[in-house]
């Protein structure tokens, strides 16, 4: 009824039968906010405004399903921190052979420049080191970086160049850092629409 009023039209809202009695309460009060301040709101703010409070208090249907794809994401991240050989910046200063006071210096001006890209994980901040050749980002890591989509995350980079890749005959592209154009090309792909 509160919901008649606001819209100016029916509308039948209908609550979860399991939906606890301080749920149903605090869904009453925030309707009879809304409707006191239905006279400034425009129907789309309104609408907007419902689907929040939907979204925070009716239960999430998904959530077994979120967790359970959390879990899944955090495995596959320890298993390639810990299959897949990492560097740390300092490290990567190190190989590099510069001197500088600021040992992480090097590996982050690498990274602000593209020429690499590291990783977040439990704290710490990882650089595969399949990027590097003899101490230096190889030239195919920024290219093939410039090609991706920049929607991409960070993990979906890494994953990306670790995963077998149809465009490049089934190989993974970390593998293949020595065919920059093939590299290129398989990234550009990732940011096609996919039809069918």
């Amino acid at each position: 009824m509160a919901a008649d009023i606001a819209l100016g039209h029916s509308v039948v809202l209908q609550l979860k039968p399991d939906l606890d009695e301080g749920r149903r309460s605090a869904v009453r009060s925030f309707l009879e906010i809304v409707v006191r301040v239905s006279a400034t709101l425009d129907e789309t703010r309104l609408e907007s405004a419902i689907g929040k409070l939907a979204e925070v208090l009716l239960p999430d249907e998904l959530a077994d399903a979120r967790g359970a794809l959390a879990s899944d994401n955090l495995e596959l991240r320890d298993r390639f921190v810990s299959e897949v050989p990492q560097l740390t910046s300092a490290e990567i200063g190190a190989q590099a052979g510069l001197k500088t006071k600021n040992p992480y210096a090097t590996a982050a001006r690498w990274k602000k420049a593209g020429n690499i890209f590291s990783v977040q994980h439990r704290g710490k901040e990882y650089f595969p080191a399949f990027q590097f050749r003899e101490g230096r980002p190889h030239p195919t890591i920024k290219k093939a970086l410039g090609a991706l989509p920049s929607r991409l995350s960070a993990w979906q980079r890494a994953f990306w160049f670790m995963s077998t890749n149809g465009w490049l005959a089934d190989k993974a592209p970390a593998d293949m850092l020595d065919d920059p154009q093939s590299i290129i090309a398989a990234a550009e792909r990732e940011g096609e629409e996919v039809a069918g």
